[in-house]
């Protein structure tokens, strides 16, 4: 009995590994999957298999729902895949990673441009249709594949625009532009933001050395955004050269899970993340979070003058300065909280900034002002230190500006003192709600300032 059982087992193998091409498309459909197999691709990353991709996520697209998966090989495409614009399609690999040695950039499940030189659309697109009477596409899934732009042959690996749910999972290498795009399309019936989507990517961007990781923006038209990229959840492991690994345009309420950027000791980039303000409109970099930071180059966050709409409340609850990450760029208006991973408590540091001095009646000749200024919640303290070497014709009140505006109607008082001269206490005050001037008057209510004087004002006040 035992020897027939035996026979009937290596016979089950011989038949089962025998399988024809149709039982084995037969069977693949039955079990819920169709699979890379059934359409001829070779995966050898030398045979151009563009027809056989390109049949395949077609079917995809009209088999929503329906797993297709693609082998551990390399599939070699000369044109740019079909777009997705419909909901739940399923694409799946085996997996990919990002190598820094041997003959390929990423090991897996890849798809590798070998089509001509600096192809503009992106390898692969994820993205709702334009138009007014169209909706949102959602419950994307492409995870476990790579995407080999062949050292910035493809500008673009991929793009994600107007998509909600879905769920990324890639490495992409060396796009000659962007690895990963996510914005909006023109218009749509409803809301055109990417929101809602887990991302995680694996960027590699040496030997295209100027190309993005991954940009996140909107859909501007005549400087108005009508769709932003928020609410996502990312996770981002980078190795960068010349150009930033995360360029934020107009982002928000994102969820950062963990972010690794890494710049070669060859590359020129000065910044891992940027965090762009608005220069026309309130569509600007703010509230995102990023849980996890680990870098040695910077985050950025941009304010004026460049932005008249700086980015604001970015948060970094774990920066991995142990590990050598330097604390981040602020730029006067913006805000950025973050903890260190070797302290207890949120640090919120003085950021610098430099006020513009005049006077209510005449003009100051000579004189310098340097400030600092500190943001908790809704409430600014600043201190402000002024040096006037010649007074000139000024009299009346002083008057510096403030980094941010006031929002008080009550207006906010300072007070400080002239401690080179006179030693005089001295007052200050902002009047009222949108102020941008204080005003700084001795106690006796006179001008506060001459030749030689050094005059030093602090204090807080309430902004929006």
């Amino acid at each position: 009995m035992q020897i027939l059982l035996e026979l009937a087992t290596e016979q089950s193998r011989f038949q089962t590994n025998t399988m024809s091409s149709k039982s084995f498309q037969n069977a693949s459909k039955l079990n819920g999957i169709i699979s890379i197999l059934e359409f001829g691709a070779v995966g050898d990353g030398v045979t151009d298999d563009t027809t056989a991709i390109i049949a395949f996520i077609n079917s995809a697209i009209q088999n929503p729902g329906v797993e297709h998966r693609f082998l551990d090989k390399t599939y070699a495409i000369s044109q740019a895949l079909p777009t997705i614009n419909v909901s739940n399609v399923i694409l799946t690999g085996a997996g990919a990673e990002l190598r820094n040695i041997g003959s390929s950039a990423i090991t897996g499940t890849v798809i590798k441009w070998i089509g001509s030189s600096g192809a503009s659309s992106p390898i692969v697109k994820i993205s709702s249709i334009s138009g007014s009477l169209n909706k949102k596409i959602s419950s994307v899934q492409f995870t476990g594949i790579g995407i080999d732009c062949s050292n910035g042959a493809a500008n673009y690996g991929m793009q994600l625009s107007s998509a909600w749910d879905c769920n990324i999972d890639v490495a992409i290498a060396n796009a000659g532009i962007i690895g990963l795009n996510c914005d909006s399309v023109q218009v749509l019936g409803e809301e055109t933001s990417t929101q809602r989507c887990r991302i995680k990517l694996q960027s590699r961007q040496i030997e295209a050395a100027s190309g993005f990781g991954m940009v996140c923006t909107g859909n501007y038209a005549a400087g108005v955004s009508t769709g932003n990229f928020s609410m996502n959840e990312v996770w981002i492991d980078a190795v960068h050269k010349d150009i930033q690994a995360l360029y934020l345009i107009d982002s928000d309420n994102n969820d950062w899970v963990f972010f690794r950027a890494y710049k070669v000791p060859s590359g020129s980039a000065s910044e891992s993340v940027s965090c762009l303000g608005g220069p026309t409109d309130n569509a600007r970099v703010r509230a995102e979070r990023f849980w996890q930071f680990t870098a040695n180059t910077p985050l950025h966050a941009y304010g004026t003058p460049a932005y008249v709409h700086p980015a604001t409340s970015i948060n970094i609850y774990n920066l991995d300065t142990e590990n050598g990450t330097p604390v981040p760029v602020v730029e006067t208006g913006a805000s950025v909280f973050w903890k260190k991973d070797i302290t207890a408590l949120p640090d919120t540091p003085w950021q610098t900034y430099t006020p513009t001095l005049s006077a209510s009646s005449g003009s100051i000749t000579t004189a310098t002002a340097a400030g600092q200024y500190q943001r908790r919640g809704n409430i600014v303290h600043i201190k402000v230190n002024i040096n006037i070497a010649t007074n000139g014709t000024a009299a009346g009140e002083l008057r510096f500006t403030v980094p941010i505006p006031s929002s008080s109607t009550y207006g906010n008082m300072l007070c400080g003192a002239e401690r080179a001269m006179t030693g005089n206490a001295v007052y200050g005050f902002l009047d009222g709600a949108g102020a941008t001037v204080a005003y700084v008057k001795t106690y006796s209510g006179l001008y506060p300032g001459g030749d030689g004087y050094v005059i030093n004002v602090s204090g807080f006040y309430e902004v929006a």
